[in-house]
């Protein structure tokens, strides 16, 4: 009776206006509520229990060669580097001479018409060099605060930022479904579900370095990026100069979940674009190019020879004795008809074509296409298969204890690198479904941005007991491009074995609502955060307020 009595009288004391800073209210009152009874009932603290993970490793076949590391468990090559800071990123490149930085002007509205763009104040701002725009190329940049200065006038629009919200005039594209056939189905169920997204979190952000060379128009990139060959593209027709003068550069990727795929190449070529600088065309390493044309039987503007460097033609022979040309002719020629002999296949399907269209041919997939409207072809080489069991308890605050995963990824080419994978992209999804929530205005601007306001799984939220082992005995038959090892990928399909958690929740809550005499379905949607675990439970104390 005491004890209800003091809880009643601190839910009237901590009563919270629905506009409160922060939100959640609900859950902020039944939360210090909760703490309060937990105060009440703990008379010592908890056992902390040591974190484990159990590390099973296919043992590599007997008779393997030692020398063969095929399927042996070896630290990865930079894990020391990145362990101890010495790993070099992008942004620790040391500062180039008149090294200029760039910022994006950005638009501060979800929906609107721009009616004018006023730069005079940014350009004003110290250390500003220019405001670059689509038809400023070549150009240079602005800084940061330039970029805040710059003032567009705007016709403001009413932004669509939910499917909630049914767009407006009615000929805006609406998504319908209509079922034809109502009793296509044994069971059919209908309801409501909503799953959180996710914002990427990367160990470096998406950076470019540009530097502009002096001689043919060519660029090169440091850029952090999962896709090196599309920047390059884009770079190119960004200054109209052909892809081989374009050089980019991936030392480490800095992390990417696929967010580093095509979103760099915005920002590199952007980048370029501000760093080009025109300059004359000079004819280098002619006489190989001229013997190029000639074998491959195309122009001399198609081909390109930037630079001798031993990191790309090793045991270079001296430039002396009048024998380069010789030498390093016969070579070009060796190797153009090796590439005209792997192109011929192509041209004698496509006399017509141009060297571009016989080139781009070269790098299709393999037996792989599908048509949606015939619902045939093979979409995929293979397809990944995993298992979880997870074990949880809630409380205010969730806690996952116990995970157990068994990954199938083929003959792994090494167990200890996959395991990791399968780790790390099961906790990218722990957060995905009970941590990450993405907050945004009615306006749509993201207002959970950074990690003061956006929370990503860390030490503490791996579980207790975490064992991941990989499927024994199972090669992957169908891996057609790496006979050698029958390994299949690893990276992603680990992500939606979390999900495990997100169900291990809903029937610890479903429990908890069955003290309270609460039975039948509840909705818990995604992410199962504490707030929406807590308000779930639904007991004496959420009664209260």
């Amino acid at each position: 009776e005491l004890l209800q009595e003091a809880c009643s009288s601190l839910a009237e004391e901590m009563s919270l206006d629905p506009s409160a800073p922060g939100g959640m209210v609900r859950y902020r009152q039944t939360l210090t509520l909760s703490l309060f009874y937990k105060f009440y009932l703990t008379t010592n603290t908890s056992n902390v229990q040591e974190c484990n993970s159990l590390l099973d490793l296919q043992a590599v076949p007997e008779g393997q060669n030692q020398d063969d590391m095929v399927g042996c468990p070896i630290m990865h090559l930079s894990a020391l580097k990145q362990a101890t800071g010495e790993a070099v990123y992008c942004d620790d490149v040391p500062l180039y001479e008149n090294e200029l930085y760039l910022a994006l002007i950005t638009s501060t509205k979800a929906h609107a018409r721009i009616l004018s763009v006023d730069v005079s104040v940014a350009e004003r701002c110290p250390g500003v060099v220019c405001c670059l725009f689509a038809s400023d190329v070549p150009g240079s940049n602005t800084d940061q605060s330039a970029a805040k200065a710059v003032r567009i006038q705007y016709e403001e629009l009413k932004p669509i930022v939910t499917i909630q919200v049914r767009p407006e005039p009615p000929g805006r594209s609406v998504i319908t479904v209509e079922l034809t056939e109502p009793h296509f189905s044994d069971h059919i169920l209908e309801g409501e579900i909503h799953m959180g997204g996710q914002e990427h979190f990367y160990l470096e952000t998406n950076v470019t370095l540009a530097v502009p060379r002096e001689e043919d128009g060519e660029m090169e990139l440091f850029i952090s990026s999962q896709s090196p060959s599309d920047s390059q593209s884009f770079v190119a027709k960004a200054l109209g100069v052909p892809a081989n003068r374009v050089l980019v550069r991936v030392k480490r990727m800095g992390g990417g979940f696929g967010g580093k795929e095509s979103r760099t190449t915005v920002l590199s070529t952007v980048v370029a674009v501000a760093a080009n600088r025109k300059s004359v065309q000079h004819h280098v390493h002619l006489n190989c190019v001229q013997v190029a044309s000639r074998v491959l039987g195309i122009p001399c503007s198609k081909v390109f020879i930037s630079e001798t460097s031993t990191n790309t033609v090793a045991n270079t022979s001296p430039t002396a004795a009048s024998a380069s040309t010789d030498l390093n002719g016969a070579a070009v020629q060796n190797a153009c008809e090796i590439l005209l002999k792997r192109l011929e296949p192509f041209k004698t399907k496509n006399p017509k074509g141009s060297w571009e269209d016989w080139v781009r041919r070269t790098r299709k997939t393999p037996d792989l296409g599908y048509d949606f409207d015939t619902n045939s072809g093979r979409a995929f080489n293979y397809y990944s298969y995993g298992v979880a069991c997870s074990e949880v308890e809630i409380d205010c605050l969730t806690g996952n204890l116990r995970t157990t995963i068994v990954m199938d990824v083929g003959h792994s080419l090494n167990p200890a690198i996959d395991i990791g994978q399968v780790e790390g992209g099961f906790m990218q999804g722990l957060g995905l479904f009970t941590l990450e929530e993405l907050h945004y205005s009615p306006q749509g601007v993201l207002l959970t941005r950074g990690p003061g306001s956006y929370k990503i799984p860390a030490f503490g939220d791996i579980p207790t007991q975490l064992t991941v082992s990989l499927l024994r005995d199972a090669p992957n038959e169908k891996d057609v491009l790496n006979r050698l090892s029958l390994y299949q990928a690893v990276g992603e399909p680990p992500l939606f074995l979390a999900a495990s958690v997100f169900y291990a929740i809903k029937d610890a809550v479903r429990a908890a609502r069955a003290e309270s005499q609460m039975m039948g379905p509840f909705r818990l949607d995604s992410p199962a955060s504490a707030e929406r675990i807590r308000n779930a439970c639904c007991d004496r104390f959420t009664k209260l307020v």
